[in-house]
């Protein structure tokens, strides 16, 4: 079969040296849409504006790639300070208030310039809608979709389906956390074979060995090719681990 057409998207007058997005067949990603206002050239203040401005520019970036906001799959939103976390929902929200209809979202923790509060990357694919799929007794803020051929999720989370609350210990909620992405991508019609990467997110480095060889443990034998990528970001905390970052003076 032919290979899916490569192009770079450009926007504006021609005159920008950095594409903005790439264009691979269907399949339309963006890995840094700013916070900049193209009429001003600066960003507003604070994390909220600023990621308001973002989603106002992914919009432009869809329309003038000929695609809309119901055709994005994912979309990765990165902030300074896990506190302003819940506040940036505030535009996402407004963009997609229908809880059964939004892209696969989540929001990390980036070491951002001085002046830089937010920003977003994006996933889309052209002329296809999302399915939302999620598991009976698992709460997810966030969904799983499925996007033509691409299955995403926001975050699969070790929350036990019978209690839906979340037990303690890394190793127990990687094994309920790996036993839910499986349930999610037969819902979606794909098999345990069709999964090709794995990113687990931890709250502290520490964790990372232990988590490598127990959710190695569990795939080898299904997925004896799959990629694992450890990743420390925000996860949100407990009431417990609020109260020692406090008393270490790292929060106020």
């Amino acid at each position: 079969a032919d290979a899916p057409k490569f192009s770079e998207v450009f926007l504006g007058d021609g005159t920008e040296v950095m594409p903005r997005a790439i264009r691979v067949g269907d399949a339309l990603y963006a890995w840094r849409v700013t916070s900049i206002d193209p009429r001003t050239g600066r960003r507003p203040e604070g994390p909220v504006e600023q990621m308001g401005q973002a989603l106002r520019n992914m919009q432009q970036l869809l329309q003038e790639t000929g695609l809309a906001p119901e055709n994005v799959a994912r979309a990765t939103g990165y902030i300074r300070d896990p506190g302003d976390r819940d506040a940036v929902y505030q535009y996402w929200d407004e963009l997609y208030p229908d809880p059964s209809d939004r892209p696969a979202f989540k929001v990390l923790i980036d070491a951002l310039p001085e002046d830089e509060e937010a920003w977003l990357q994006m996933l889309a694919y052209a002329g296809e809608r999302r399915t939302r799929f999620d598991i009976e007794g698992v709460p997810a803020r966030d969904p799983t979709v499925r996007v033509g051929p691409w299955v995403f999720s926001s975050r699969v989370h070790g929350t036990d389906r019978t209690t839906s609350t979340v037990p303690a210990g890394a190793e127990t909620q990687v094994k309920l956390a790996y036993e839910n992405l499986k349930s999610l991508v037969q819902q979606a019609g794909g098999q345990i074979s069709d999964i090709k990467q794995i990113t687990a997110y931890m709250r502290d480095t520490d964790l990372a060995p232990a988590v490598e060889a127990n959710l190695r443990t569990l795939t080898e034998s299904e997925l004896p090719s799959v990629v694992l990528r450890n990743v420390q970001s925000f996860v949100r905390r407990s009431e417990e681990h609020t109260s020692e970052l406090q008393s270490r003076g790292l929060i106020s």
